[in-house]
């Protein structure tokens, strides 16, 4: 019995490791029909690289690329938003992120867009 529970125990800390707990607030614009801006109270998000998946205020996302500045992901294998690609950086040393929401095929407009800063989350006690 011992034995099973240090394996689920080591089990869990193992997926735990791989994630990284942060904080993030911001601003959302959108800008059609009409120019609207929004604030993006503090939320929770939840960076896994070994998943390659990102899960913020705004959405969850698959990571397409990683290096030692930054995160990106969204793209085309994300799931469209009212018909839209999403795609966004995370920069790993500021904890700036940005998310696009584009038409496909328009590289020149955003329909939305958003801007956090990201900090590691705190345990509470």
């Amino acid at each position: 019995m011992k034995v099973a529970a240090a394996l689920v125990m080591l089990a869990i800390s193992a997926t735990s490791a791989n994630a990284t707990d942060l904080t993030c607030a911001g601003t959302m614009n959108t800008y059609q029909p009409k120019r609207v801006e929004a604030t993006i109270e503090p939320g929770a998000t939840v960076v896994d690289l070994a998943a390659r998946h990102i899960v913020t205020p705004i959405g969850d996302f698959d990571i397409t690329s990683v290096s030692q500045g930054s995160i990106s992901f969204g793209g085309d294998n994300t799931p469209s938003y009212r018909g839209l690609t999403v795609f966004g950086t995370l920069d790993r040393v500021s904890g700036h992120m940005t998310v696009f929401w584009r038409k496909p095929g328009d590289a020149a407009h955003a329909a939305m867009y958003a801007e956090l800063n990201c900090s590691t989350a705190k345990r509470l006690f």
